[in-house]
């Protein structure tokens, strides 16, 4: 799953899902801690094509008989 053009933009992905959450309960330089830390870990897995992370899914349907 591709997540961002590079760490930084992945990182914004995140932030968009999870950051209220974070800021909710923890104090702003915890965030910081936190940001820095996942943009290293998500750098290994950037390369030519963006931020390129091992990712699954189940796709389910269903039909009422």
């Amino acid at each position: 799953m591709t997540v961002g053009d590079d760490p930084e933009d992945a990182v914004a992905f995140y932030d968009t899902a999870h950051g209220d959450a974070l800021r909710a309960i923890l104090d702003a330089p915890a965030v910081e801690v936190i940001r820095d830390r996942l943009a290293a870990e998500l750098a290994r897995w950037h390369d030519a094509e963006g931020v390129r992370v091992p990712a699954s899914a189940w796709l389910v349907s269903a039909r009422k008989r």
